[in-house]
């Protein structure tokens, strides 16, 4: 399968993702974190550029990560001064913060999350301690991270992730989606294609497959964020019904989470044939459910259910 972006390029955004959400952020009280989310999210609805949304995204999730571990705020999430608009990603962050700040224990991560965490956007916490689990999955990934720590080029936590299979099993199903989406967001990362991130996840018979690869799908969207357009155009030509059906709705929950964040972003895509034409007009099918309903389901679309 020919992909829509060379796999050097895809490098590179790579690369340039993982220093994005590296980068340490200020400790901010309550006032200087919803300002500082509010100006963010501004910014991203002004320009046109999907990269920049895309950036746009991980500052609010790393800016999220440190405020979650400040513990300067009683309302945290609930906070009625933030947007809804900037939930989801806060919510990422949350996620994030509590394991840099917990570790991974099922039972500290639920207190933190369930007292800071507004109760229609929790779910997203929980996609990003997946997301926790694959950044801690032994092999070279792991490896060259902790090595860039060593040098002082990342700030990462020194943590030590548990034995996959037990841990996943303490979570209750709903969860353990969540949690196999965010571990293949990382699979993305840890792979140098979509195809081989994807027999990874297969041969990982711990996570639950079509959610991992719907979390492939929308990580290499975000990542190719600048090729949204080439992105969405191809026919991807999966043989396999479940990766098939998985792969489109990573797709399609990718162009809702931009949309969400930065309303209006689908009128601008503009769709090259029409395989995108559909998955844009699942999308606003979606954004339109999503904003009747007061908020987007986390990682997954409404006909899913």
């Amino acid at each position: 399968m020919k992909p829509p972006v060379t796999a050097w390029k895809s490098w590179l955004r790579k690369g340039d993702t993982i220093r994005s959400v590296s980068r340490r952020a200020l400790r901010l009280d309550a006032d200087q974190f919803v300002e500082t989310l509010v100006s963010i999210q501004s910014s991203a609805v002004a320009s046109p550029d999907p990269l920049y949304k895309t950036r746009c995204f991980w500052k609010m999730e790393k800016t999220s990560a440190e405020f979650v571990k400040t513990g300067e705020s009683t309302l945290g999430l609930r906070d009625g001064r933030l947007p809804r608009e900037v939930q989801p990603i806060a919510h990422c962050g949350m996620g994030i913060g509590a394991v840099e700040m917990l570790g991974f224990e099922p039972e500290p991560l639920l207190e933190v999350i369930e007292r800071f965490s507004h109760p229609d956007y929790r779910p997203f916490a929980w996609e990003s301690i997946g997301a926790m689990l694959g950044v801690y999955e032994p092999g070279p990934f792991l490896r060259l991270a902790r090595g860039m720590r060593r040098i002082g080029l990342i700030p990462m936590a020194d943590l030590s992730r548990p034995e996959l299979h037990a841990y996943v099993d303490r979570f209750a199903p709903d969860r353990r989606d969540l949690l196999a989406h965010g571990f293949g967001r990382l699979a993305y990362f840890r792979n140098h294609s979509v195809e081989a991130a994807i027999r990874a996840i297969r041969a990982t018979s711990v996570m639950d497959y079509a959610s991992c690869v719907r979390g492939v799908a929308f990580a290499m969207a975000m990542v190719n964020s600048r090729d949204v357009e080439a992105v969405i155009a191809h026919d991807y030509d999966w043989k396999e019904r479940e990766t098939r059906a998985g792969f489109e709705a990573g797709l399609v929950y990718a162009l809702v989470f931009w949309d969400w964040m930065s309303p209006g972003f689908l009128e601008k895509v503009e769709p090259r044939t029409g395989v995108a034409q559909r998955r844009l007009e699942a999308a606003r099918q979606e954004i339109a459910s999503s904003r009747s309903r007061g908020f987007p389901q986390a990682f997954r679309l409404s006909n899913a259910d």
